[in-house]
């Protein structure tokens, strides 16, 4: 295998695992298309790109990834790096315990969306009467009361919302190659933190010289950023280029007469010879 770790203006990790040849027949998209997060009608697919944009966000599995001319590849933004997306989780099996208290299969739970019943879902039981809902940290239970109508020792299925958080990269596993013709990109440039945001922001100091009246200086990422005309500090490095597995994105620049640019990332590959 070989490895290539290019510092780009991108957030991006491409990994080729494998090479072959697939009978697939591929997806070929003309029209301009989001996959989401939650979109796996595509994975596992040959994908083909031609005179559009195809917008894939949250981390997907590719057979193959042909980009013909006229086609992009890229992925949505956000100027804190990541999604938030609401996960709907119905009748999960737990077990009602006055000794253990049921854990939540997922974290980040909002508490206000419990809804506990039996296994019939018949009977449908009352926090604050039956159970009590207990956060740690982000792992949340459902924990046994006095007086509760729920028998001890039953099973019971709990159905809740989480907060899925997905980070704002293209994040492909491509099984074959990822092939480029003239004219294709893959473009996620300026897709990494927002203005200002991210581990490593630039700053922004006062000035009278060339930007009045503000200058503002670079985000980092991997090595700190650049200071400004008037001396304001660039953000300070964070992150490791060399390693291939990161998803860092870059940081936003400072402020200066406007806002500061948005940072980019780490392109990162495992191409098969």
């Amino acid at each position: 295998m070989k490895n290539h770790n290019l510092s780009l203006r991108l957030a991006v990790a491409v990994v080729c695992i494998a090479a072959g040849v697939f009978t697939t027949a591929a997806v070929t998209f003309t029209t301009n298309t989001n996959i989401a997060y939650n979109n796996t009608n595509f994975d596992g697919l040959p994908v083909v790109i031609t005179n559009c944009t195809v917008t894939v966000d949250g981390p997907h599995v590719f057979a193959d990834v042909h980009i013909l001319y006229g086609g992009v590849l890229t992925h949505s933004s956000t100027p804190g790096g990541v999604f938030t997306n609401i996960l709907s989780i119905t009748n999960e099996f737990q077990v009602f315990s006055s000794t253990n208290p049921a854990t939540l299969n997922y974290t980040n739970v909002l508490t206000n969306t419990i809804v506990v019943t039996d296994l019939a879902g018949t009977n449908v039981y009352a926090s604050g009467t039956d159970y009590i809902v207990l956060v740690t940290n982000d792992l949340t239970s459902i924990d046994y009361l006095a007086g509760t109508a729920i028998p001890n020792g039953s099973s019971i299925l709990v159905s809740y919302q989480t907060l899925a958080l997905v980070d704002a990269a293209l994040d492909l596993t491509v099984i074959t190659n990822v092939q480029i013709e003239a004219g294709g990109l893959i473009d996620v440039d300026g897709r990494g933190f927002g203005p200002g945001l991210g581990p490593g922001p630039g700053t922004t100091l006062f000035t009278s010289y060339f930007y009045p009246p503000y200058a503002g200086s670079g985000g980092a990422f991997g090595g700190s950023g650049g200071p400004s005309a008037s001396g304001a500090q660039g953000g300070l490095g964070y992150g490791v280029i060399s390693n291939a597995t990161l998803l860092n994105k870059g940081s936003g620049g400072g402020a200066g007469s406007g806002p500061g640019g948005a940072g980019g990332a780490l392109l990162t590959s495992s191409l098969a010879d």
